[in-house]
């Protein structure tokens, strides 16, 4: 299983924005595994699986995690179809109420759960991306 970051650099500007604001290079982040992607999009409104979908190298950058396939495919059923947070994103992320609704998510949110993180709402791709730097055994993949 991977964790995949979507390099701002090559996306629109609303991407170009997520990264100024957090100041990280990622603007999204969601797995890999098994030729799926599965993560919560805000232009889908829900947490997806895009099926046959291998991420191409020079958007997206990959951390290999060990996260186990009874773990992934448990927190997939429970978490399928879930909502896009927006109201996260303002109360959380710009405003820093820490306000936000436990049945919805957003991208960094929803990987951080699955994790099995602290307080999951309160990460950002660049902060799931850093963290993950700092664990043992981790492969990462940059164009």
């Amino acid at each position: 299983m991977q964790i995949i970051f979507f390099k701002a650099s090559k996306g629109k500007w609303d991407d170009k924005l997520i990264s100024w604001f957090t100041g990280s290079p990622y603007s999204h982040c969601e797995i890999h595994h098994r030729g799926h992607r599965y993560g919560v999009r805000p232009d889908l409104g829900r947490v997806a699986v895009i099926p046959r979908h291998e991420p191409d190298k020079e958007y997206w950058d990959s951390i290999e995690m060990g996260v186990s396939e009874e773990r992934l495919n448990k927190f997939i059923a429970a978490t399928l179809h879930k909502k896009y947070d927006w109201k996260s994103i303002i109360l959380t992320h710009l405003f820093r109420l820490k306000l936000h609704n436990k049945n919805k998510y957003i991208c960094s949110e929803w990987v951080a759960e699955l994790l099995e993180w602290d307080k999951p709402y309160l990460y950002t791709p660049g902060d799931v991306f850093n963290k993950l730097l700092n664990e043992k055994d981790i492969k990462i993949t940059r164009s």
